[in-house]
Order: structure tokens, then sequence, then C-alpha cells
């Protein structure tokens, strides 16, 4: 299958406008009064940061009682988020909200509420399904894009096989809240013990199942999730 000329049969990327705006959404849900929020993304040109911080914008625009306060940009590093974090709640204390693109920046905001006496004043939130030992100081965190990879050799197999019909680009709403659920199967993909029948996702099954973070832990929970 050619695709404008380039040798590519498909591909699968996550929709991460969708997990910016979920993830701003839960926030903004656990806020009482009003929503401050510093929003703390990874770069200024890549896609998913760009994506994602449109989908934190789109859901303020929801909610009247919410503004983002300030913005940075932290790289994806989780130094520069505490360094920048100590500046911001510094001259700006009224922030109760942080949005961090990723779960590294957010520990590293984390690690700025804690030295000021103020982690109990801010909900914080990231994107990625962290394992527990991150999982247990974040209070929102939205994933599930790991899981793609499976999906892609999913397509590869149906492509290979035969089995392949209609577009074979897709961007996938893949992004959920992480929970007792989910945890146990990140937990399950660190520890190379993860048995899903992959197959069920696959065209040449005869009722295949659409691929979703609730199939996924569907399909698990048989082998003991």
């Amino acid at each position: 299958m050619i695709d404008h000329g380039i040798n590519i049969a498909g591909s699968v990327v996550p929709d991460n406008k969708q997990a910016g705006q979920l993830l701003a959404d839960k926030l903004i849900e656990q806020t009482q009064h009003t929503a401050n929020i510093l929003a703390i993304n990874g770069d200024y040109t890549t896609h998913a940061a760009l994506d994602r911080e449109h989908g934190l914008e789109q859901s303020v625009q929801t909610h009247d009682n919410a503004t983002i306060t300030a913005k940075t940009v932290a790289n994806w590093s989780a130094t520069q988020a505490y360094r920048q974090s100590l500046g911001y709640f510094s001259h700006q204390p009224s922030i109760n909200i942080i949005w961090a693109a990723n779960d590294a920046m957010a520990i590293g905001a984390i690690s700025a509420l804690d030295e000021l006496n103020k982690r109990k004043d801010v909900r914080v939130g990231a994107i990625n399904w962290p394992l527990s030992v991150v999982a247990e100081k974040i209070d929102v965190t939205i994933g599930g894009h790991v899981t793609l990879g499976a999906l892609a050799l999913v397509n590869i197999y149906d492509l290979l096989n035969k089995h392949a019909t209609g577009p074979m680009h897709h961007e996938v709403a893949i992004f959920s809240q992480h929970n007792e659920q989910t945890l146990k199967l990140v937990e399950q993909i660190h520890s190379d013990n993860l048995a899903i029948n992959f197959r069920v996702f696959s065209k040449a099954h005869e009722n295949p199942l659409p691929f979703c973070v609730e199939s996924l832990l569907l399909e698990a929970t048989k082998s003991a999730l």
C-alpha cells in the first residue's frame, strides 16, 4: 500500500488533543473554586506537545471557572519543571492546578510544591501512565498511548495476511484516566508478564474487538490481571 508516494503502509498515532483536554477536564472537576492553571508543556514544536496544549485550551474554553494563569516549557525534564515551578509559585501564589504534559515534569513540579509547603493546596496532573511509585504522587494521570505499538503490530499482521480493509492511517483516542486496573496493566507491561490475546483485535477474528483501553483490560483480566 503506497500513501502519497511514500512507501509507508500505515501509521498509528495517539490523539494528543484528547489527552490534553481530558487531563484538564479531570483536574478542573476536582477544583471547587476558580481553577488557576500553570501549564507545563514539553516543547515548542512537536505535534504531541502542541496538540496536548490545544486540548488544554479547548477544556478551559468550556469551563467558566478555569483560566490558564501561566504557561511554560520544561523540555520534558523534571529538573527544569522543578526550577520553573519554584519561580511561578513565588510570584503567582493563586495557582491551584498544575497541568503537565508528562509525568516527569509533574514530579519536578511536585518537588517544588513540597519545598514551598504548598502541595496540599495544588492539584497536579500529567499525561503518561506511570508505575505505582510515581502514580501515588500525582493526583490525575492520563495515558494509554503506550499500548498503541500493539495496535501497529495487529495492523501489520492484517496487512500481511490480506485482512486489512479501509484506511491504514489512524489517529486513536486511546487516552483514559489511570486507575487501579490500568496500574496493574502497566505493572505487567514493565514486568514482561503481560498475557493478552491480541488476535481478538485483528480483522481476521470472527468478532474483532475495538482497540481501546476497556477491551485491553477485558482481555488482560482473562489472564488474571
